[in-house]
């Protein structure tokens, strides 16, 4: 699934669960594809936990 967070224009999604190696996988594939599909638009992905200053959760 997939939800908003509270700072501007940052998604979260969740990958099933699974045996780690299968996990790993899937995250490997997810994480290229989210930069894939990021370059058609023009916008970057961060995986940093606080991508911009302010009281933001996490």
């Amino acid at each position: 699934g997939t939800n908003a967070e509270v700072m501007p224009g940052q998604w979260e999604f969740q990958i099933g669960a699974a045996d780690a190696l299968t996990v790993s996988d899937h995250m490997y594939i997810a994480r290229w594809l989210l930069h894939r599909i990021a370059e058609d638009y023009d916008v970057v992905v961060s995986f940093a936990a606080k991508p911009q200053k302010g009281d933001w959760n996490g």
